[in-house]
């Protein structure tokens, strides 16, 4: 059950931080023990991640360019 829950906070990309904090973990190697993803799901989260940054980016530009005139 632990394996599954860190392995699903993992997947919706809470911060390494707050996942160690909540399951105890006192270093990265022993959340990195605990989390079960595959390189198929690893890939898919770093395309999820890229799709949000570039999405979020987009929508900045109009704020950043306003803020710099």
């Amino acid at each position: 059950l632990r394996h599954y829950a860190i392995t699903q906070l993992v997947k919706k990309n809470i911060s390494p931080a707050l996942i160690m904090r909540i399951s105890g973990h006192s270093s990265p190697q022993m959340l990195h023990r605990y989390t079960n993803i595959s390189g198929d799901e690893a890939c898919e989260i770093v395309a999820d991640l890229a799709a949000d940054f570039f999405i979020h980016k987009i929508y900045m530009i109009p704020y950043y360019v306003e803020s710099v005139k």
